[in-house]
């Protein structure tokens, strides 16, 4: 990762360490910030990376992103997209997000699952794309979008209230 720009920039341990974590050791996401975090320092005549540098062109980089869009269409109906969203949002609270959370927000938000079997056949669709992991923790399981740089994509580019609109008209027509 660094040592492509060794003689022009230099990576802080903590801006490196904030790559990896952004992009979840995935190439071609370290690739594309890398990428990001170059044209940044060329364009302002930086030579040192630091964390500030390395969370703009994250910004930078999720805006309007192709391979996130793509991700977010795999993810094959809108309550799994709001599954997504909702693990990005709860992620946030002090509560695990693990499947009694995610059933309860879905119901207050008026996209019912007529069956916790639905629920976690969704789950595992979207672990299996890699979108969401599971890890056990002192607090219990916990579901939590697998990059942290999709977090960043689904906060600039998706409307909460839009997708759990359509949830509600996907559950109506089924």
């Amino acid at each position: 990762m660094t040592e492509p720009v060794a003689d022009r920039l230099d990576y802080l341990p903590q801006a490196r360490d904030r790559v990896v974590e952004l992009t979840s050791r995935h190439p071609f996401l370290m690739q594309s910030l890398c990428n990001q975090v170059f044209e940044q320092a060329a364009e302002t005549s930086r030579r040192t990376v630091t964390l500030e540098l390395v969370e703009e062109a994250a910004t930078a980089l999720v805006r309007d992103n192709e391979h996130f869009r793509t991700l977010w269409g795999y993810a094959g109906n809108e309550r799994r997209r709001l599954l997504l969203a909702l693990c990005d949002k709860l992620a946030k609270g002090s509560d695990p997000v693990n499947l009694d959370l995610l059933d309860l927000k879905l119901d207050k938000l008026g996209v019912p699952v007529h069956s916790g079997r639905v629920l976690s056949d969704d789950l595992a669709a979207l672990r299996e794309l890699e979108l969401v992991e599971y890890a056990d923790s002192p607090r219990g399981g916990n579901y939590r979008l697998a990059v942290p740089l999709m977090a960043k994509w689904l906060q600039h580019n998706v409307d909460f209230e839009d997708i759990v609109r359509r949830a509600r008209q996907e559950a109506m027509e089924s």
